[in-house]
């Protein structure tokens, strides 16, 4: 199974100000929905429930404090590694991460794909993604978009994949 890492990135390494995205990037929305369309998430309670109204043909593990947590269509789980063993129990071939930052942090040892929205901007401070420094990982593929009309930053997609095998933590 492939654990795949899903995220808008400032350039100096934050995915939210304040609880919230800092920007509003429609090609960046159009392009998550497309590439997560009916996969397995693993997403934290808060970022699952800022993101109600997203998750259609999504199978997600939500990681939860709260034991009678309910997830319609999904499963709320206690940790990372919780979620991992279910995901294989399922036969899942993909399992992608969503944040927030203290999920991203904690499923990192896991990560084998990156799928990151580098957002030409600088925010000073928020909540963290693990790294700012991609450089130890190999760009597969990036697509740059430049302001327009409807964005007001710039941005690059960019697939990256670690420059060696992960040994994986269990």
């Amino acid at each position: 199974m492939m654990v795949t890492f899903i995220a808008a990135v400032s350039d100096d390494g934050f995915i939210a100000q304040n609880g919230r995205i800092p920007w509003h990037l429609p090609r960046d929305f159009q392009h998550f929905r497309d590439y997560s369309a009916g996969k397995t998430l693993l997403v934290g309670r808060k970022t699952y429930e800022e993101m109600l109204g997203w998750f259609r043909g999504h199978f997600p593990f939500v990681i939860t404090r709260q034991r009678d947590y309910a997830v319609p269509q999904g499963c709320a789980v206690a940790s990372v590694k919780q979620a991992l063993r279910l995901a294989r129990e399922r036969g899942t071939d993909e399992l992608l991460v969503l944040g927030g930052g203290e999920i991203f942090a904690a499923a990192w040892p896991w990560a084998e794909r990156l799928v990151i929205t580098q957002v030409h901007t600088l925010l000073g401070e928020g909540t963290s993604f693990p790294t700012r420094n991609f450089s130890g990982w190999r760009e597969i593929s990036s697509q740059y978009f430049p302001v327009d009309a409807a964005h007001a930053v710039a941005f690059t997609i960019k697939f990256l994949s670690p420059p060696n095998p992960l040994p994986h933590a269990t």
